[in-house]
């Protein structure tokens, strides 16, 4: 059982450790491949189970090339964030992205819902080995430094198609520093490790990239998993939402509103609206959404003229508007921080 560091401690630590990476340790590559699903509730989406192929190149120069060019973006990468005294640290939330200052999240990788889905990634165990396909990308590669039985390090990066440049891409030419003149080739070109989205030390995942962290480690699903709760209970509410499905679509295609899904969950006030309140809001604060008589059973409903206007009806949900005592200004706002 790994025995959990300070946070602070351990990103120290994390980049010391490569800084005076033993000899004892050895570097390998691993290639994420999407494998079985798993069924979540909300559309039929599908949470990713991942098998971890080593990369193998027959060419020992190419291997040691790409150690040491994979050590340098790491280390500079850790120091950037090791040094920088103007990011603060602070656990992984998606409340964070709304906020002012700069921040260098944190999750303890146990937190990290169904981790156990990325077993393979700290297991020294018999792999499989794989060499790079452009035809057969990865969902994301690895780079992990091993130590006896344990992995201590691994650095994660989503793939990308801009790693890879084929001759459907256009001319490629190459520069020649000493001479200033181009030269012209063929054939496919893979950039590997150009970058880290994150890295695990000690029990730890800091993240650098948090799109692509909530990418690799499927925490869209979890948002849309939020958006199911939210919506199934507002579909069963008093509050009618004209041309439902269609905001339902709306709201499982933009990554910010799946995030906020889970604001309103945790605000929870959409179960008690009434029409009432919903009626007020909109002619106080001036939204651009329109409460009109329902049609069948429905007393009521709120029509979008547009769906990008759907975020007036999350804002709505999610208790978004203010007032304020001392200019007595109304306000629809785009992030809280609950002082009561």
């Amino acid at each position: 059982m790994t025995v959990l560091q300070q946070p602070e401690d351990s990103l120290s630590e994390a980049y010391a450790f490569l800084d005076e990476l033993p000899d004892s340790g050895s570097q390998e590559f691993l290639l994420a491949r999407e494998s079985q699903t798993t069924e979540s509730l909300l559309g039929g989406e599908e949470n990713t189970i991942y098998t971890f192929e080593k990369f193998v190149e027959d060419d020992e120069e190419v291997l040691e090339l790409l150690r040491g060019r994979s050590l340098d973006v790491l280390e500079n990468q850790v120091k950037s964030v090791v040094k920088n005294e103007n990011k603060e640290l602070a656990e992984y939330d998606i409340s964070n992205r709304k906020k002012e200052d700069a921040l260098l999240e944190f999750v303890v990788a146990d937190k990290i819902q169904n981790f156990d889905r990325f077993e393979g990634l700290l297991e020294t165990g018999a792999t499989g080995e794989s060499k790079f396909n452009p035809g057969h990308p990865p969902a994301f590669q690895a780079y992990r430094v091993v130590q006896g039985d344990k992995v201590r390090f691994a650095a994660l990066q989503k793939f990308t198609q801009r790693q890879v440049l084929s001759d459907d891409d256009g001319v490629k030419l190459a520069f020649e520093e000493d001479s200033g003149d181009y030269d012209p080739f063929t054939g496919t070109v893979v950039s590997f490790l150009s970058r880290i989205d994150c890295f695990y030390f000690e029990g730890t995942v800091y993240i650098l990239n948090a799109t692509k962290f909530e990418d690799i480690f499927d925490y869209l699903y979890e948002y849309k998993d939020d958006a199911n709760d939210v919506l199934t209970s507002v579909k069963n509410s008093d509050i009618n939402i004209a041309d439902f499905d269609r905001f339902v679509d709306s709201v499982k295609n933009d990554r910010r509103a799946l995030r906020k899904m889970r604001e309103i969950k945790q605000v929870g006030i959409y179960n008690d609206m009434t029409r009432e309140e919903v009626e007020q809001i909109v002619e106080d604060f001036g939204i651009s959404i329109d409460v009109e008589e329902g049609e069948g059973n429905e007393d009521w409903s709120i029509a979008i003229p547009d769906m990008r206007k759907k975020w007036d009806i999350i804002r709505l949900l999610n208790d978004d508007h203010l007032y304020s005592d001392l200019s007595k200004d109304r306000y629809q706002v785009y992030g809280k921080d609950n002082r009561s």
